[in-house]
This record gives C-alpha cells, structure tokens and sequence, in this order.
C-alpha cells in the first residue's frame, strides 16, 4: 500500500507527491513574476479556482455517473469520490476554465 498514517489520516504517496510539486511550481511562479504583482495575482486567482472546481467536479461526479449509489443514502456522497472518470472530468473542466480565463502578458 503506497500510503502512510499521519494521526488519523491516511494519505496516499501519490497526493503527497502531488502537492508538493504544485507547490513547487507555485513557488517558481511567484519568484518569475514578482515584477509584475497584478499579473500574478491574476494567475494565482486562476489557478485557485481551477483547483476548486476540479475538487468539487471529482467529489460530486459520482451523482452523474452512478446515481444509483446516492439513492440509497444520501450521506454516502461524503465517502465516494469520482474515480478516474471524475478526474477526466474535472480536468477538463479546469482545462477550459483555464483556456478560457489565463491572463495574458502585455
């Protein structure tokens, strides 16, 4: 199993892993554009809101693509997530978000 216990949470390798990357990447972007603070503050927004709205597309996926889960007990859309296809989902949702509102250099 690629996860470790940290109290009561389990958390998977491959989340920590990703965290920490897009705080990397956070923190070079930060640094390559601190001459320009509104276009980093823009950018920052953006990517803010595409994490989000990917968050709640992959949590609530599972009411579009098995809704006969939920009908059962409502409670149980705490503890399913979205799987791979809730993933897909929410990428590409965060994808046009992202194409659709990137600030632009001037």
């Amino acid at each position: 199993m690629n996860a470790f216990l940290l109290g009561p949470f389990l958390i998977k390798i491959d989340w920590l892993f990703l965290f920490i990357s897009a705080l990397i990447a956070a923190l070079i972007i930060k640094t390559n554009t601190k001459n320009n603070l509104s276009f980093q503050n823009e950018v920052f927004n953006v990517m803010i809101n595409i994490v989000i709205i990917f968050v709640l597309i992959y949590k609530f996926s599972s009411l579009l693509f098995s809704p006969e889960i939920i009908f059962g007990n409502f409670k149980t859309i705490l503890y399913v997530t979205g799987g791979k296809s809730g993933a897909i989902l929410g990428f590409v949702c965060g994808l046009f978000i992202w194409h659709g509102k990137y600030p632009r250099v001037n």
